[in-house]
């Protein structure tokens, strides 16, 4: 009879966590994609690479790798000088590191 309570406890407490994971995974995307639409640059170019970013994460792609990409074409302009105030403040706020995100994808390769 302990035993059938734990086997359950332990079935029930992997569902939830899995959940957990699906949900949080879901406010990643999201919150990205939300902050991405709150964006209005006055600069075309910067303005056209944030749309493309939403694009991309409308397609389904891998919400780390739009914003690496999206980070990556806005230091492209940063080297060149052809970046607006308003866009620089906005990569300086890309650019900050997330550390739940970031040491959550970062230990998914200790243990692969």
């Amino acid at each position: 009879m302990v035993n059938n309570l734990a086997k359950n406890m332990l079935k029930w407490g992997g569902k939830k966590f899995k959940r957990k994971q699906e949900d949080k995974k879901m406010k990643l995307k999201q919150s990205l994609k939300e902050i991405l639409e709150k964006v209005t640059l006055k600069n075309e170019a910067e303005q056209d690479l944030v749309n493309q970013a939403i694009v991309e994460l409308d397609k389904g792609e891998y919400e780390p790798k739009v914003q690496k990409q999206l980070r990556d074409a806005l230091n492209k302009l940063v080297l060149q000088g052809k970046i607006s105030k308003e866009g620089l403040s906005f990569f300086e706020e890309l650019s900050k590191p997330n550390f739940d995100v970031d040491l959550a994808l970062s230990s998914m390769t200790w243990f692969n």
